[in-house]
């Protein structure tokens, strides 16, 4: 089910609930109003008729009723008056019935309760009057004889309009669900558009073709929300997959130089015979190359297993600076070989919580590179200082140095600079990687 079609029933169905009871309602109040007016109507006419009785007799008592008859409401033409003594023998009728010959029906029972003094309400049908509303109440005359009314009026016209509005609630109510489900199902349409836009779009998005963007007609709305995350989203795949065509190719490039130096060195010891020095020195350069494509395949399951997560350190207290200084007499021996003055600023009784092995391969990169790619006569300097609640270690040297625009990538994997090629040939480009990852977790 789509989520138009699940919107579109949703609607229809509150709707329909709300247009049901609103409905019920109108149909319920409309038929308690209609009756209450009747029941006001003949209780307010049977008083006046009533006073009429208490203060004048039946002195021109059938013109006061001739003028009820004819009074402009709504019932004129529809209205019965009779009056009836404790005999239950009719003493005065209005003209219509006996024009008629009419009689109100009122059994015994009702009689005497009427003259015990209760009023009450009574609905009944006579073939020429039809379906009719009586109002039953007893009054004493001037001289305290007692009578009963029995006011009427029709109530046809009443019925017919409750069940014309009955029929037309039946008949209107699924007419007007249809139009507000068709209403809803095409303002789902409307308002999914661009949702079914989005998704057109995304899916002619491929891993060969990361750089399309989707369009937002309106960015501060939801949907428009929606098309920047995605657009972000892209942005950050791109990225990724940019990273990953790159490495794949520098890992490749990379791996292929020792295998190729490796098989070459074999092929030339095949081609013909040779001295057992010459064979000798084949297989130590061989050896050199498979061992560097042996650290670098290390380099790389480390980072793996770094960027998934399962690599982690061993953090417990260290003191840094007995390890800067054993790492800085290696680092000293080394750059002495090369015509390098090294010097060491290491403040004492620096102690951090570190993975010890972790922190040791650091500091051993880092010199490392600073004594490949700082030239005969040159300087390294290396310090370790306190700064507030961490420690710092800088390493400093007078080396060939790297170009401003080159430094955002010198964390990148196997990125390495034209420069940094020519110092050093057996570089992997993962060292410092490495180091961002080591320093980072730290």
């Amino acid at each position: 089910m789509t989520i138009r079609l699940k919107i579109c029933l949703w609607h229809t169905v509150i709707t329909s609930l709300v247009i049901t009871t609103g409905s019920i309602l109108l149909y319920m109040g409309f038929v308690y109003i209609s009756h209450r007016a009747v029941d006001i109507f003949l209780t307010e006419e049977t008083h006046g008729l009533a006073n009429y009785l208490r203060f004048y007799n039946y002195i021109d008592l059938t013109s006061y009723i001739a003028r009820l008859l004819d009074e402009q409401d709504m019932f004129k033409g529809n209205k019965y008056i009779q009056l009836i003594d404790k005999s239950g023998k009719v003493i005065l009728q209005s003209e219509n019935l006996e024009h008629e010959k009419i009689t109100l029906p009122l059994n015994r029972e009702t009689l005497q309760n009427a003259f015990s003094g209760q009023d009450f309400f009574a609905n009944n049908t006579i073939p020429a009057i039809g379906p009719y509303r009586m109002i039953v109440m007893p009054i004493s005359d001037k001289n305290g004889i007692q009578t009963v009314i029995q006011m009427a009026v029709s109530t046809g016209e009443m019925i017919n309009s409750i069940h014309e509005l009955r029929l037309s609630l039946l008949i209107g109510s699924p007419i007007i669900l249809l139009a507000i489900g068709l209403a809803g199902w095409y303002i789902a349409g409307k308002t999914l558009k661009p949702i079914a836009d989005i998704t057109r779009k995304t899916e002619k998005i491929t891993a060969e073709d990361l750089k399309l963007r989707l369009a937002a007609p309106h960015p501060r709305d939801e949907i428009g929300r929606l098309v920047g995350v995605l657009n972000s989203m892209l942005e950050r795949l791109e990225s990724s997959f940019r990273r990953i065509t790159q490495f794949t190719a520098d890992a490749s490039h990379e791996i292929r130089s020792p295998l190729a130096a490796v098989r070459c060195g074999l092929e030339i010891a095949l081609s013909q015979e040779r001295t057992v020095e010459e064979y000798q020195q084949i297989l130590k350069n061989s050896l050199q190359d498979l061992c560097r494509l042996s650290q670098m395949v290390d380099n790389l399951f480390l980072l793996a297993k770094a960027d998934s997560g399962q690599e982690t350190l061993n953090l417990i207290p260290i003191r840094l600076d007995q390890i800067m200084e054993e790492v800085s007499e290696q680092a000293e021996l080394l750059a002495e070989t090369k015509g390098i003055t090294f010097s060491a600023n290491i403040t004492q009784g620096i102690a951090v919580l570190g993975d010890d092995f972790r922190l040791r391969q650091l500091f051993v990169n880092l010199l490392d590179n600073a004594i490949k790619y700082t030239n005969e006569g040159g300087n390294i300097t290396v310090s370790l200082e306190p700064v507030n609640s961490q420690a710092r270690v800088t390493v400093a040297d007078t080396g060939i140095g790297i170009p401003g625009e080159n430094l955002p990538y010198i964390f990148d994997r196997f990125y390495r600079l034209d420069l940094a090629r020519s110092h050093d040939a057996n570089g992997g480009g993962l060292g410092l990687s490495i180091c961002q990852w080591i320093a980072q977790l730290h």
